[in-house]
């Protein structure tokens, strides 16, 4: 079973504001991170933690949305950009540079990242990305079983759902007071969504947890009760429902258990003897017996330990922007290393129109201008060539 990110997003005021944790996530009960502002809620660092929990190391800048590991080498962390280690989580690099929310795959070539209202889809391990769809709404959570299938859950109080990589969709529409945050299956016909409001009622049922157990094709309600902003299991039996709820039946029934603060806003599990919890009165506690007891320590965090351990660019090629186009465009792209680097423009013939680029270039991202104003409309190639780096693609000139 895939290992899943606890995430609440809640908007909240901690005692001292300048410390802030958004998310926790472990891949073994020894190796996790967090997600931690020491200067204000809007601008977070990426800490990693060898020991347990009992202490925390800097090790990458920047705001993190999500993060997941397909195994104990790979993963993926989606914010400003799409990051990917492969080597269970010791450097990362960046595969793309978009503000992306959440990240789900299925294994280590099939997986979908959400923009805020668009969908992505890899079958290459995030070499390359398909817009699988745009559906003009808010999308808040998704799930990939696989590259035909994959789940997502929005705004609209409903799940989406593909069986065709994306061919095709059905939108299930649930009997929900407010938008699905979430979403989790144990296997490929047992599922659930979560979903609550912002919390601004006091007192007001505000959250429901929905069970299917035919793919997605109907949905029953199984929990209400405030704030269920993640639902999330350990096994085939067990979940829980953030905050503070537990099943061990499967999700048919569930109870109410103690968190080890009530100013604790994230946990996560790995499986019942090791679980994990933040809370924002700079506490942090772990639990033995799947969640029953709790046993805090202090929260021990290292700002100034690690160097950034981050390759920022990558070979890659953007697309042309605008396309099509008249009568310019533009064309960025990244170097990760120095070398010699050639831009060319073809017609569909393969004859070259223009040279952009032909220079020595350091490390960096770049932009190049074509002009096509003494060319006729139609279909043209730009193609780079940077060491071993070979890429093109097609753009639009439309007068």
């Amino acid at each position: 079973m895939k290992k899943y990110l606890v995430i609440i997003s809640l908007i909240f005021t901690y005692i001292n504001f300048s410390q802030t944790i958004d998310k926790v996530y472990f891949l073994t009960p020894d190796i996790g991170w967090i997600s931690y502002s020491t200067t204000n809620y809007f601008s977070f660092d990426l800490y990693k933690t060898t020991d347990g929990g009992l202490s925390w190391n800097f090790q990458i800048t920047g705001g993190f949305h999500d993060i997941e590991f397909v195994n104990d080498s790979v993963g993926y962390i989606v914010g400003p950009k799409i990051l990917k280690t492969i080597n269970g989580g010791n450097t990362w690099e960046v595969i793309s540079g978009s503000e992306f929310y959440r990240v789900s795959f299925s294994d280590e070539n099939n997986g979908v990242i959400l923009e805020r209202r668009r969908v992505f889809k890899t079958t290459n391990g995030g070499d390359t990305w398909i817009n699988l769809i745009e559906p003009g709404y808010e999308l808040y959570d998704a799930w990939s079983h696989d590259s035909n299938n994959i789940s997502i859950v929005s705004a609209r109080i409903s799940v989406k759902k593909t069986t065709n990589g994306g061919s095709t969709w059905f939108e299930q529409y649930l009997p929900s007071e407010h938008g699905l945050s979430s979403i989790f299956y144990i296997d490929s016909l047992t599922g659930f969504v979560s979903s609550a409001s912002d919390g601004t009622i006091p007192g007001v049922v505000i959250g429901s947890i929905f069970k299917t157990t035919d793919g997605g094709y109907s949905w029953h309600e199984k929990l209400k009760s405030l704030s269920l902003w993640k639902v999330f299991f350990i096994n085939n039996l067990v979940g829980f429902a953030q905050l503070g709820f537990k099943t061990t039946d499967a999700g048919e029934n569930w109870m109410e258990i103690d968190i080890p603060s009530e100013e604790s806003f994230y946990y996560f599990f790995l499986d019942c003897n090791n679980g994990f919890a933040i809370a924002k009165n700079n506490y942090f506690a772990k639990s033995t017996d799947c969640g029953e007891t709790w046993i805090q320590y202090p929260f021990n965090v290292n700002t100034t330990s690690a160097k950034k351990l981050i390759n920022p660019f990558i070979f890659s090629l953007g697309q042309n922007y605008p396309n099509p186009f008249n009568p310019s465009t533009k064309i960025k792209y990244t170097l990760p290393k120095q070398g010699l680097v050639t831009i060319k423009v073809y017609d569909v013939l393969g004859k070259e129109i223009s040279q952009l680029v032909n220079e020595e270039k350091p490390s960096g991202e770049y932009e190049v201008e074509f002009d096509g104003r003494k060319l006729s409309s139609g279909i043209y190639y730009y193609k780079i060539q940077a060491g071993e780096f070979v890429q093109t693609k097609k753009m639009v000139l439309m007068k």
